[in-house]
């Protein structure tokens, strides 16, 4: 008999904790495991990425808490070994519904982003991060994305180290090298192209990446930034972009492109890829885009010891400096990145022994 796994998400539109769930998924052994995905609200820009034998459950809701109802109702029917989430707030939800639900299942919470990272403002921010050091620690397995997330989960969370493991996220590299082959005419080659990739909102610190370019242009003339995202949790933020790079006389060197759902052939041609980050939790457009061989410049918002190699696939640089972020672009414009090769966690097997 299969065991049977449920992965929880808000929606699938595009986002980051959306496409790791979607890599897990697709790495599984469904010989092994049954697997459903319940998906809240009506959104499902990745779902043609998922690639394995997958029962959807739409709830078509609104928010996360008028879908509790209806999350309740199919985890007491279903009776799942193993509940997977990888948002706080829904993490939060599945563990206090195991008590209510009679249910056995084993949460398996994946943290978002950085403890550290307080992303949530006035009394919603509060109650949040009240709630994650209450709830979070009775998970039975929590997964870090970094060691310094794995640290900071037991320090401000008061998850037991017993519970916490630091496993990387995934990376499908095969659908990537497949979907970066999508005969796209992406760019002017005679420009020096460099790609940002994310949510339009402040933690992309896509506003210090546009205030560098005056700068990058001085010894670049030709270079010319490409944004790819849409608006996410900051209405008016994708308009604020546009009237800075307007202000800066940006006019033809920044372009916005809006959501891709494959952004692999803009990662793949560009001449250089840039995280200008706050913060983050993991970015994995960084490992995407090393997969693909272009050199990467990125803010020091995680630790990526052992992944970006400094002068050789490209540069870290402090958080909200547009004056190094600039230095380091110029720097990196020669750089030919090697393919970074990625070896990825057994997750089929990490599911089969809890």
């Amino acid at each position: 008999m299969k065991k049977k796994i449920v992965f929880i998400l808000p929606s699938l539109k595009g986002g980051g904790a959306e496409k790791v769930v979607i890599n897990i998924i697709n790495s599984l052994d469904t010989s092994k495991l049954e697997i459903f995905l319940m998906v809240i609200c009506p959104a499902y820009d990745y779902l043609p990425l998922i690639t394995q034998s997958v029962k959807l459950i739409k709830l078509e809701k609104n928010s996360t808490s008028a879908g509790t109802k209806d999350i309740y109702r199919v985890l007491k029917d279903m009776k799942p070994a193993i509940v997977f989430t990888t948002l706080n707030h829904i993490s939060i939800v599945s563990i206090l519904l195991r008590r209510f639900t009679g249910g056995k299942y084993i949460n398996v919470v994946r943290l978002p982003t950085l403890p550290s990272n307080k992303l949530g403002i006035g009394w919603k921010g509060k109650v949040e991060r009240f709630l994650n050091s209450k709830v979070l620690r009775h998970a039975h397995h929590v997964i870090a994305q970094t060691q310094q997330m794995k640290d900071e989960a037991e320090q401000y969370y008061r998850i037991p180290a017993t519970k916490v493991r630091h496993i990387p996220n995934l990376v499908n590299s095969k659908q990537i090298e497949i979907l970066s082959k999508e005969l796209i005419n992406v760019f002017d080659r005679s420009r020096f192209n460099i790609v940002a990739a994310g949510s339009l909102y402040t933690a992309k610190g896509f506003d210090v990446l546009i205030k560098a370019m005056p700068k990058v242009r001085r010894i670049i003339p030709n270079a010319r930034l490409h944004i790819l995202g849409r608006e996410s949790i900051e209405p008016g933020y994708g308009e604020k972009l546009r009237k800075l790079a307007d202000s800066l006389s940006l006019y033809d060197e920044v372009l916005f492109h809006g959501f891709k759902s494959n952004p692999y052939p803009y990662f793949k041609e560009a001449d250089l890829f840039v995280l200008s980050s706050r913060k983050e939790g993991f970015p994995n457009v960084v490992l995407e885009a090393l997969l693909l061989g272009t050199p990467v410049v990125a803010t020091d918002c995680v630790d990526f010891k052992g992944i970006i190699d400094t002068g050789t696939n490209g540069y870290t640089v402090p958080v909200e400096d547009e004056n190094s972020l600039a230095t380091a672009i110029v720097k990196a414009r020669n750089l030919e990145a090697p393919k970074l090769a990625v070896r990825n966690f057994d997750y089929s097997s990490f599911f089969m022994s809890v």
